[in-house]
Parts: C-alpha cells; sequence; structure tokens
C-alpha cells in the first residue's frame, strides 16, 4: 500500500510515518511539502493521501483538487488544526474521504484510516456541529435520519442515479464515478444535481448524512 503525505512540515510528516506503520505490513510512503511537484515523486498510483489543509501557495480546496488530478483514484484525507465544522463539510463537499483534526489521538487516527481505506467516511464529531452567524453560539448539526420518505425519495430515482449517488457518498471523484460506470463527468453531475434535488440536500455532504441514518452528534464514523 502506498500512502502520500503533503504537508509543509517536516517534522510532521516524520511523525506521522513513524505513527502509520502499524496501519498495513507492506506501507510505503512518499512525502512532499507542496502539491507543486507531485508528479516528481515518482510514487505512481496511490492508495491513501494525507492532506495538509492549509498549505502556502497551493492549499484548501485547490490542493485537494490538485491531488485528484494526480491520483484519481487515491482516497483523501484532509488532517487539520483548523477544525471548524464549516470547513470540515466543505472539505467533504470537495471529495475527501475524511477530515482528522491535528489534536486527535495515534489510536483515532489509525481507526479512522483504515474505516477510509475500506471504503469509508470518517467524519469528526466537530463536523456535526455548526455555528449560528447571528449568534455566533455552536449548536449540533440535526441530521435527518432514514425515513418512509427518503425511501420513497430513494426508489423514484433511476438505477443509474442511485448507483451515482452512492459512489460519491463513498467518496468516489466524479472522474472515477465516470469511470466506473462508463458515463461521461458532465452526466455524473447531472445525476448527483437530480439526485439532490429529490432527496432535498443541496451537497455530497448533507446527502452522506442522510444517508447514513445518522441522528444527533454522537455518531462519527460512516460507511
Amino acid at each position: 500500500m502506498k500512502v502520500l503525505i503533503v504537508d509543509d512540515h517536516e517534522l510532521f510528516r516524520s511523525g506521522l510515518r513513524l505513527l502509520l506503520k502499524e496501519l498495513a505490513s507492506d506501507v510505503e510512503f512518499f512525502d512532499t511539502g507542496s502539491v507543486d511537484r507531485l508528479d516528481d515523486l515518482g510514487a505512481g498510483n496511490v492508495d491513501l493521501v494525507l492532506l495538509d489543509y492549509h498549505l502556502p501557495c497551493i492549499g484548501g480546496s485547490a490542493a485537494i483538487a490538485r491531488i485528484q488530478d494526480s491520483f484519481p483514484t487515491a482516497a483523501v484525507v484532509v488532517l487539520s488544526g483548523d477544525d471548524r465544522p464549516d470547513l470540515i463539510r466543505s472539505v467533504l463537499d470537495g471529495g475527501a474521504s475524511g477530515f482528522i483534526p491535528k489534536h486527535s489521538s495515534k489510536e483515532l487516527l489509525v481507526q479512522a484510516l483504515r474505516l477510509v481505506l475500506a471504503g469509508g467516511i470518517y467524519l469528526p464529531p466537530e463536523a456535526l456541529v455548526e455555528q449560528d452567524p447571528a449568534t455566533e453560539e455552536l449548536r449540533g448539526f440535526t441530521c435527518v435520519s432514514i425515513s418512509d420518505s427518503i425511501e420513497t425519495a430513494l426508489a423514484s430515482l433511476s438505477l443509474r442515479q442511485r448507483e451515482t449517488t452512492l459512489l460519491a457518498v463513498r467518496g468516489a471523484t466524479n472522474r472515477v464515478i465516470a469511470n466506473e460506470l462508463n458515463i461521461s463527468e458532465g452526466t455524473v453531475k447531472a445525476h448527483l444535481s437530480t439526485a439532490y434535488k429529490t432527496l432535498g440536500v443541496k451537497s455530497r455532504t448533507e446527502a452522506l448524512l442522510m444517508l447514513a441514518g445518522l441522528e444527533g452528534t454522537d455518531d462519527t464514523n460512516v460507511q
């Protein structure tokens, strides 16, 4: 298994390599301080990318997009000390398979990455809290659980729309979905747009939370 670590702090990259040796017996690590020279790493196909969100020069959603262009089949997990709920959800909407706060324990880090490598998506508790800009108060992010109405909405989707939506909420990028289903990326976007409207959600993350059947703020792991 190949793991790429993208973080501008060399000490942090070295620490991650030590922490993640138990992730698998055959882990091969690559690391870099930026996303500018990914093609020069000689990593080939990468299974997992651990990405610092606030990189110099190219960071944030642009860095995620660059990673996805270079390694379209890799699971991307963002690690950051900035764990604002809106940022976490925007990261997942951008196609990442998880967000792990940098204050997390080693045990949680390994558990979360194993979940992602198994095809799931990791959501920290912080993702289920949102801030009211009017009052600056934090409140629980209430998720709609699976109900008869949602089952009916899912049943009204075409087979391709359901397949596209399920792949999206499992972390697949539009390009990977298009290749998997042998359709164009434009068709993928159209299917997702229709599915989101039918389900009454506005984004991939809202669809993920709904289809996972989450309710309240205690559940953090989604498959």
